[in-house]
């Protein structure tokens, strides 16, 4: 049911082993859980370990420059993203 719902692209299904596959975990919404809410037989599940979800997005956001980044697609849009009165 994962595989066919291809909401965010997060999965898609293994023929050979006749079971769905995680294949793009970055596309998940954070703290989402939908999938495995809705899984039938129970087979997903998220772990909870010591870091918080919070945590891990600011964790993410540090790694990946995003602040960065945000920075400079603000300046290279400025005339589109520009608020005006």
């Amino acid at each position: 049911m994962c595989a066919t719902t291809r909401g965010r692209g997060v999965y898609k299904f293994d023929y050979d082993n006749k079971k769905s596959k995680v294949i793009n975990p970055n596309h998940c919404v954070v703290a989402c859980q939908t999938c495995a809410n809705l899984c039938p037989v129970g087979a997903i599940s998220f772990v909870k370990g010591k870091e918080t979800m919070r945590g891990k997005a600011r964790r993410i956001v540090k790694e990946n420059q995003i602040l960065l980044k945000v920075k400079k697609a603000l300046e290279r849009g400025r005339e589109e993203l520009e608020y005006k009165k």
